[in-house]
């Protein structure tokens, strides 16, 4: 019996002893599993630790409440509304007895402040002075205009499209086109430079004569055969103008015009090569020639010995190179053909939109401004400037001195008073709310009393705390602290000139820190583990 009590006593002694042992292991692991959420809220705290700075459009500038001021922000406490107070020194004093004395503030009440706006309104573009300028300037433009047209006007079209203004009309120099056999007597007067750069229903390009010597041996009429291309590249001159709107080309436009014309007349070189000895095939060999180039040679060799020299013109192709050349004029997009031999000018840009800016006297609008700054130059206005006398020559004088301008508030000049307009509200609160507590004996509202023996408010020592930037800064992240603006409560995502951020750098540090904390833990973890098996 004694013996097993014996036994009974040792077995519960160890039953006791393991107990002990496990609550022991329970405890451990209870403290590393707090340590554990410690190490991790340890480590989600560094990674979050976001700072704040301002953006003043240029460059990301510290935040304290300075700069925050300056951007017309303030702050006030969230649990209260506790709005700061710098102090003044001339409404708050310490009487004889060592109490606090607050006068009433000289500022007006918050309420009374005018809120800044954007001042907007219209006025006169021209003054009196101006007009009187104008009226000068307007009288020089009627001289100025007669020379160099009126101010140049845009348009955008294609080449064929402005060619369908204008007709070629009858003109004994041009004469009619070839029909058939050796006859010239196709009528094209009535027909648009469009219609002759463009030949439709079955016709081919229209060919003119220029030149026939009429079958005299040896007279190739090479000298009247250029001559008469000169006259009609002349006579087309003009019509090619009209279509771009020119009523009477300036001498600028119409020599270089002319000096293409000679360019390819120079171009001519044909002779007498005794091809055909048909008269029709004679002819409709140097009209196909003409066709496939600008200008055909018409050569006729009879058995008698006499012979038919000639030249022959595309008219629908001298249309359409003067037209481009016309257009390369005031555009480089433009280029023209200058071989006359069985080469034609590439009419693929034909119906492509151009857009051309040309005075009424073919002035390109360059050349216009240059002209008519010139003669603006001379008149030593005092209170006219160009862009306004530039008005006066595009509309003209009574519609351009009438218009009004509207004035509007400089951007800097608005945000600068709706910055001052914030700080005097934040400034007036904090001391109307310090006065009226005083006045009404409110000890309970965190601001001054008539019994408060500190020399600084509530509203005076939430000012100093917020001189401490990480204090701002982090009262504002975690809502201690509410954005204000404009006497509105503002939330940080809305204030885009307020940049959250946070020092990316620490996270490595944090990382590291946070692994080994962890390793220790689950070291230890593991070992009580393996005490609790034995």
């Amino acid at each position: 019996l004694a013996a097993s009590q014996a036994r009974l006593l040792t077995i519960t002694s160890r039953l006791s002893s393991v107990e002990l042992k496990q609550q022991r292991i329970a405890m451990d692991k209870m403290r590393l599993a707090n340590d554990q959420d410690g190490v991790s809220e340890k480590y989600t705290n560094a990674l979050n630790n976001k700072t704040l700075s301002i953006s003043n459009g240029s460059e990301e500038i510290p935040m304290n409440y300075s700069t925050l001021a300056a951007q017309g922000y303030s702050v006030v406490r969230t649990s209260d509304g506790l709005a700061p107070y710098k102090g003044n020194a001339n409404n708050t004093t310490i009487d004889s007895s060592g109490n606090k004395v607050v006068t009433k503030p000289t500022c007006p009440r918050p309420e009374e402040y005018t809120v800044a706006e954007r001042v907007q309104y219209d006025y006169n573009l021209f003054s009196e002075e101006k007009k009187a300028e104008a009226k000068k300037w307007d009288t020089q433009l009627n001289t100025f205009k007669s020379t160099y047209g009126d101010y140049p006007t845009s348009q955008t079209v294609s080449m064929n499209e402005m060619l369908k203004k204008t007709s070629l009309g009858y003109n004994t120099t041009i004469g009619s086109a070839f029909s058939s056999g050796n006859s010239f007597n196709k009528n094209i007067s009535s027909k648009t430079l469009y219609d002759i750069a463009n030949p439709s229903g079955g016709e081919k390009d229209y060919v003119v004569l220029l030149a026939q010597d009429g079958g005299k041996v040896g007279g190739v009429p090479m000298d009247a055969a250029k001559k008469k291309f000169t006259e009609i590249g002349n006579t087309l001159i003009p019509k090619i103008a009209q279509t771009l709107g020119i009523t009477s080309a300036n001498d600028s436009f119409t020599n270089e015009m002319k000096k293409y014309v000679e360019t390819l007349k120079n171009n001519i070189t044909f002779s007498d090569r005794n091809r055909e000895r048909d008269t029709n095939k004679a002819y409709e060999y140097a009209v196909n020639e003409a066709r496939s180039g600008l200008v055909g040679n018409l050569t006729e060799t009879y058995k008698k010995g006499s012979d038919n020299d000639g030249y022959m013109l595309n008219l629908s192709e001298m249309v359409r190179r003067l037209m481009q050349k016309a257009v390369s004029y005031y555009t480089a997009s433009v280029s023209t053909e200058t071989q006359v031999l069985n080469k034609k000018t590439n009419t693929s840009n034909m119906d492509s939109k151009l857009t051309l800016t040309i005075s009424s006297k073919g002035y390109s609008q360059n050349e216009w401004l240059k002209k008519a700054k010139e003669l603006f130059d001379k008149q030593k206005y005092t209170s006219m400037n160009w862009n306004e006398a530039l008005k006066v020559a595009e509309k003209g004088y009574d519609q351009a001195t009438s218009e009004k301008g509207t004035y509007t508030t400089p951007e800097s000049e608005y945000q600068e008073a709706l910055n001052t307009y914030n700080r005097n509200v934040a400034d007036a609160k904090a001391q109307w709310d310090a006065y009226d507590a005083y006045i009404n004996g409110d000890t309970t509202n965190n601001n001054a009393s008539k019994t408060e023996s500190s020399t600084t408010t509530p509203a005076e020592e939430f000012y100093n705390q917020l001189q401490n930037s990480q204090f701002l800064i982090q009262g504002i992240l975690s809502g201690y602290l509410t954005l204000m603006k404009d006497g509105q409560q503002v939330s940080l995502s809305s204030a885009t000139d307020i940049i959250e951020s946070y020092d990316k750098t620490d996270d490595a540090a944090a990382e590291a820190e946070y692994n080994a904390q962890m390793n220790k833990i689950n070291r230890k973890e593991k070992i009580l583990d393996m005490q609790a098996k034995r």
